[in-house]
């Protein structure tokens, strides 16, 4: 995975909206693999946990749906529906790294 960790902490409004798009309705290749890609860096800290690969797949949905519409999905009603164990700001993190991580293999960020 490409580090993240020197991009700004929040993306461009545009460019946010674009990887939203992106998750919610492109359904062709390469967008579809580049969202794969993208989504394996969630939860990477996951097994250093001991957590369970269903845990971080519900985490990707969470994110995912959060990125589409978060008046619709607040985080607290994703928490509850999917078990998150996580607090909203290891949530912000996650959803940040695997936005900025989609960002780049979309083209929109070196």
């Amino acid at each position: 995975m490409n580090n993240t960790k020197n991009l700004p902490k929040a993306l461009p409004r545009g460019i946010e909206k674009a990887c939203a798009g992106i998750v919610e309705s492109v359904l062709t290749l390469p967008y579809t693999e580049y969202i794969e890609r993208a989504s394996l860096c969630i939860g990477e800290n996951y097994t250093a946990d001991h957590r369970s690969e269903n845990e971080r797949q519900r985490l990707v949905e969470a994110i995912k749906l959060n990125m589409i519409d978060r008046k619709e999905y607040p985080f607290t009603l994703l928490q509850r529906r999917y078990q998150l164990p996580i607090t909203i700001r290891a949530f912000l993190a996650e959803k940040r790294k695997f936005t900025n991580q989609l960002a780049i293999l979309c083209g929109f960020l070196k």
